[in-house]
């Protein structure tokens, strides 16, 4: 909140002390609760839900592959360990008909992985610092203008 979030929660708030083996209906039945929580909380603009633990992780590809999840999200920022890790990530997510708009993780704490990166994407890298000082949601910003400008 001291980085200008107007409300946040977890799963915590529902006396879940992690989501893993919990059952999928469950978890979305979690992740609506928790959606509901932020909106009675605050008029957001934007709700930030991080899904964590690796996109092969049980629970969370379960999600990924959910169309009833996925239609909820407009946008997704893939994070990342190391370079590698970003392609092959990108690439899996491709395969789930999943667009990433901007990318970060631990990776960009090396000036020679981002490089990497950079050097083979041309796509948004968010370090630490950026996603601090609110760069995520110009980059939200600019991937609202492009898509209007592809309808329009």
């Amino acid at each position: 909140m001291d980085r200008g979030a107007d409300f946040v929660a977890d799963f915590t708030a529902f006396g879940y002390p992690s989501t893993f083996l919990c059952e999928h209906n469950e978890i979305l039945d979690l992740y609506q609760s928790l959606v509901n929580l932020a909106q009675a909380a605050v008029a957001p603009e934007y709700i930030v839900v991080e899904i964590a633990d690796g996109i092969l992780q049980r629970e969370t590809l379960a999600l990924l592959q959910d169309s009833r999840f996925m239609n909820t999200v407009h946008q997704v920022i893939f994070s990342c360990g190391d370079s590698m890790g970003v392609f092959s990530g990108l690439d899996f997510l491709k395969q789930l008909n999943i667009r990433h708009f901007a990318i970060s993780g631990l990776f960009t704490a090396s000036d020679l992985l981002i490089s990497e990166v950079q050097n083979r994407l041309q796509v948004p890298i968010l370090t630490l610092t950026d996603m601090l000082n609110g760069k995520a949601v110009e980059c939200l910003a600019a991937e609202k203008v492009k898509q209007l400008q592809l309808v329009s």
